[in-house]
């Protein structure tokens, strides 16, 4: 089944894109935010072409997938520190969602479970002041009490429902919420590097 996987990518070179676009904020016009020249697909638009061919609206989908040492990574950017309880809503349903659209009518009803492709998620997030230390009001005291409570920062303890929906309801086999420095870090682990 990996094959299949690899052969589908292969055939799709046209929905290749630069990380830097994939995480384009159209709401704020911001480009800026997670700036990276690797490549992946761009999930979105295989979601948009899928329903364009059914005349129907396009389903919500997480923004890139990459294959990278035998893990599917599926990649959702959010340009804001997801304090929005409507925004982890929709992050949880667009995961679901596309995990259900590639087992579903990509792989053509395989269950991706049974073989031996592994998922993983990855929510990379901008949590502004926080990650700078220049707010020294409510959320660097926020996060000073959630370090000495041995807990994340707070931005990523908002998060944390996202990550016990994906593990209760089995979605992904790793699920990782990475800052915007965080994942610029350590890119090399979930993109491959173009030759």
């Amino acid at each position: 089944m990996c094959c299949q996987v690899i052969e589908f990518l292969d055939n799709h070179d046209a929905e290749l894109n630069t990380i830097t676009e994939l995480a384009k904020d159209d709401c704020r016009n911001d480009n800026s935010w997670c700036r990276c020249e690797l490549f992946a697909y761009d999930y979105d638009k295989f979601m948009q072409n899928f329903c364009n061919q059914l005349k129907i609206k396009s389903f919500a989908s997480v923004d890139a997938l990459v294959k990278h040492n035998n893990w599917i990574n599926l990649i959702e950017f959010k340009n804001s520190d997801c304090r929005n309880k409507d925004t982890r809503s929709k992050t949880k349903r667009k995961l679901a969602d596309t995990i259900h659209f590639f087992e579903k009518c990509i792989l053509n009803e395989f269950v991706i479970s049974q073989s031996n492709l592994k998922y993983r998620f990855i929510l990379v997030f901008n949590p502004g002041d926080e990650s700078t230390e220049l707010n020294n009001g409510y959320e660097s005291l926020n996060k000073q009490i959630n370090r000495l409570g041995g807990l994340d920062s707070p931005s990523k303890e908002r998060l944390r429902g996202v990550v016990d929906y994906c593990n209760t309801l089995r979605l992904c086999h790793d699920i990782k919420i990475l800052t915007v420095d965080e994942f610029l870090t350590s890119i090399n682990e979930y993109v491959p590097c173009q030759e």
